[in-house]
């Protein structure tokens, strides 16, 4: 496993995301397509307590050799739960930047300045359907999560362009 490239990545995601969203008016934020889509804001608040509730807690938690279940996460629930459309936009993004810089820097002393390991990416996770998981599964999937909610930021993006554009279409763009 390249762990420096995932290091990476999560470093160049975060980048991409910001750079995503900059310029999104408090609006175009809470805007949803329909009822059942997440909006920018809701995406930007997922991620963030991805950041602080899922990926690096998680495998602190199986780095440590503890074998307890890990605490219970409600990522599709917490959107309403806690009112993710509701916070401040801008201090999100804000408070996701900050959340993924403490998260690289925790990464990077793993790794260490020449990138080498000492971390057994191997350790697995032992209880219910996560059954199996490894250390290194969730890097990998740290950084594809990332790139899954740029898509759907992209998709918001251009889904709310195109409403604003209405009655013209964009057709002579290309197919979406």
């Amino acid at each position: 496993m390249n762990v420096a490239y995932c290091v990476q990545e999560l470093g160049s995601n975060i980048s991409a995301i910001e750079q995503a969203v900059a310029g999104a008016s408090v609006e175009q934020s809470r805007w949803r397509p329909d009822a059942a889509e997440w909006s920018i804001l809701e995406v930007i608040h997922h991620l963030l307590d991805e950041e602080r509730f899922d990926f690096r807690p998680r495998m602190l938690h199986l780095m440590s050799g503890d074998p307890s279940p890990w605490p219970s996460i409600d990522p599709a629930g917490w959107v309403t739960l806690r009112r993710y459309n509701d916070q401040d936009f801008a201090q999100t993004v804000v408070k996701l930047r900050d959340a993924r810089r403490d998260s690289l820097a925790w990464l990077r002393e793993l790794t260490g300045s020449n990138g080498a390991s000492a971390v057994d990416w191997s350790a697995a996770y032992g209880h219910g359907p996560l059954t199996g998981l490894r250390a290194g599964d969730l890097l990998a999937s740290w950084a594809a999560h990332d790139l899954l909610h740029l898509r759907q930021l992209t998709a918001l993006k251009y889904a709310y362009g195109q409403a604003q554009l209405a009655p013209y279409r964009t057709r002579y763009a290309g197919s979406w």
